[in-house]
């Protein structure tokens, strides 16, 4: 749906049927986050959960990298495309069907990749969890699936009282007798805190059969007369209603709160980084005494720029022709500006289990408020440049400290529903950030660089009262 969307919006003539596509291109890209990172996450090894998902991050990062070079190479070149009366395809509109086809190829391989184990031995499909089990095993050994060295996964029962995410499991056989494979020292015992037990006999791991019977007992089986998408909103709505009780309505506010302070700032400054450049280099043109330029801040940039918008909207009414040309320079300072988040992803991916998700969070958001304050500061292009590629390499490290422990903070059964609802602040924060900020520069413009400071370095300090994640396993 994403990629037909974007296709869909490249060929959009009217503005109306364009930003009906982009919306939904929107909503159906907000869909897939959530499933992404709990999904990625439900296949790490606790030691290395935090590192891993900081290395998926970064391709966050490399996408966005990819973007700007792409938008760099297409958008300028005018002569592309069809110019016609009634219909026109430029070269934005190539650049955004060029963009589509990574999410098609997405949409294929996704068909090769397995059901979660962790979400179906939460659901009680043990038999169809092991299978998976026995997948990866293959993937990674190259030894026959037969051959892997668990044999059976039982679900504890809950004991009364107990909480969804409290549930292990706490049993596993072979074909030997139970009594005596308990007594043996090859059961592998776990601490309340694990969710798998892995019977290992070291001896005879070669040849272990397989013989696997589901011991679970469902105690409460959904109606037959229920259809599936009348269980798929029953199951969205009990879990959305669980995320606002105790104990998880504390993780739940949390959440959403700096999600929502992160992301005014990230989509807020860093949609508008490219519009600052071509506002600096507008003024610089039509600033220059000789050999050298008139430096302004970026109030005084701002200013001039929209009262001179002003008049030349004045003068198109009047029948001038619009010029729509971008400088490539405008390009470049973008690919800078995406590119210095490189090297803090290098680090995110290196430092997220050992210095932990409260570190990154916290420093993160700290040093990008103090460089929203700095915007205020600036009074040419390179100084733009300098603060707009130092924000995006800080920020770029905190979101993916904070996409770590959003993720590992919600159990299982509750992690997609609660990442989803988190990044639904996040695209509130986002848009919120975007018109304020627009707003707000036009109209008074100190206000914006300072709000953002403040909303930043407050939802970084909430992180304080999640609980720790890092090395724990998943509830």
């Amino acid at each position: 749906m994403n990629a037909l969307c974007i296709v869909a919006s490249s060929f959009s003539q009217t503005y109306g049927l364009f930003m009906l596509f982009r919306f939904l291109n929107g909503a159906a890209l907000g869909g897939s986050g959530p499933v992404i990172w709990s999904y990625f996450a439900e296949f790490q090894p606790k030691a290395k959960r935090g590192s891993m998902l900081s290395s998926m991050a970064a391709f966050w990062t490399l996408g966005n990298l990819c973007v700007a070079g792409l938008a760099w190479a297409v958008i300028p070149q005018a002569s592309l495309g069809y110019h016609g009366v009634h219909f026109t395809y430029n070269s934005w509109r190539i650049f955004l069907s060029l963009c589509a086809v990574p999410s098609l190829i997405v949409a294929v391989l996704l068909f090769f990749l397995p059901e979660s184990p962790k979400f179906l031995l939460a659901r009680g499909r043990q038999e169809e969890a092991l299978e998976i089990f026995r997948g990866i095993y293959q993937t990674n050994t190259g030894k026959p699936r037969d051959q892997y060295p668990v044999c059976e996964l039982i679900l504890e029962e809950p004991s009364p009282g107990s909480t969804p995410q409290q549930r292990s499991l706490t049993n596993l056989y072979s074909n030997g007798d139970e009594n005596q494979i308990k007594n043996s020292g090859d059961l592998l015992k776990s601490t309340s805190k694990e969710n798998v037990i892995m019977y290992l006999d070291a001896k005879k791991q070669e040849n272990v059969e397989i013989k696997c019977s589901n011991k679970l007992k469902v105690a409460k089986k959904q109606s037959k007369r229920k259809g599936k998408y009348s269980r798929m909103l029953a199951d969205m709505a009990e879990n959305s209603k669980q995320l606002f009780r105790p104990p998880i309505l504390r993780f739940t506010l949390i959440s959403i709160t700096i999600n929502f302070t992160f992301h005014i700032g990230y989509y807020g400054l860093m949609m508008w980084f490219p519009e600052l450049f071509n506002r600096f280099d507008e003024y610089t043109r039509h600033h220059i005494i000789g050999d050298n330029e008139v430096t302004a801040n970026v109030c005084e940039v701002t200013r001039y720029v929209v009262s001179r918008h002003l008049d030349h909207n004045d003068d198109v009414a009047n029948g001038a022709v619009c010029d729509d040309a971008i400088p490539a320079a405008v390009f470049l300072e973008s690919l800078i500006t995406v590119a210095s988040a490189i090297p803090s992803n290098i680090i995110a991916v290196v430092g997220m289990d050992r210095l932990g998700r409260k570190f990154f969070l916290v420093f993160s958001t700290f040093t990008s408020g103090v460089c929203a304050a700095c915007m205020f500061f600036v009074y040419n292009k390179r100084h733009n440049l300098i603060v707009s590629a130092v924000f995006s390499s800080v920020i770029s490290c905190g979101n993916a400290a904070l996409d770590c422990l959003i993720t590992e903070v919600f159990p299982t059964n509750l992690r997609a529903t609660g990442v989803a609802i988190s990044m639904v602040a996040a695209r509130l924060g986002g848009i919120i950030g975007n018109v304020v900020i627009a707003t707000l520069l036009d109209m008074y413009c100190p206000a914006p660089t300072f709000i953002v400071a403040l909303l930043l370095a407050g939802g970084g300090l909430m992180c304080l009262f999640l609980p720790n994640t890092t090395r724990e396993p998943l509830s």
